[in-house]
């Protein structure tokens, strides 16, 4: 099972190290990137290491006919789920990040978009954990739960990670695993 040791600090998930030696060096030096790549200093005082869970989620979209194509650009916000189902949004994981997009050029002059697993590194703790998740594809299309346990069956041995599909449109089959 991949369980990433990760910065957390003032209750924000900031980075998890994957054992890239650059990555690696950068935390050692007290230096991270923002989104836009800016270098931000911090002070390893102010955090915590802790391990997580890295979970990736994919999606599929599908015709009046049945007919599947790759979601492409959804955007998925993720919390610490806060044990109440009225006001589910516990800490702040993560706000509405964007599935990666592959863009390819062809040789004919046009190009072809496709999409892929957008991957999030959930805190993992001794204790059970629960995540509260929001999926936008055109506006809200899934919101619940899902636990550390399930996140953690989606794991096929100790180096490869199968991620959590959700089917929108008329695709008559289930989300795997389906959201609480």
């Amino acid at each position: 099972m991949i369980m990433l040791p990760c910065i957390v600090m003032y209750g924000l998930l900031l980075s998890c190290s994957s054992g890239d030696d650059k990555a690696n060096s950068a935390q050692q030096e007290n230096l991270m990137t923002d989104e836009a790549g800016n270098a931000v200093n911090f002070s390893l005082s102010t955090s915590d290491m802790i391990n997580a869970l890295t979970f990736c989620i994919f999606g599929t979209f599908c015709d009046e006919n049945g007919r599947q194509a790759e979601a492409i650009q959804y955007e998925v916000s993720a919390w610490t789920f806060s044990g109440d189902p009225e006001n589910p949004q516990g800490e702040l994981l993560y706000e509405k990040q964007v599935s990666p997009m592959i863009i390819t050029d062809n040789e004919d002059g046009t190009s072809e978009q496709s999409a892929e697993p957008l991957c999030l590194n959930l805190p993992d703790t001794e204790e059970e954990d629960q995540y509260y998740l929001e999926i936008y594809y055109g506006g809200l299309i899934r919101s619940g739960v899902i636990t550390d346990e399930q996140v953690k069956a989606l794991y096929v041995g100790q180096d490869r990670v199968d991620y959590y599909h959700f089917r929108e449109g008329n695709c008559n089959l289930p989300d795997s695993p389906a959201l609480l």
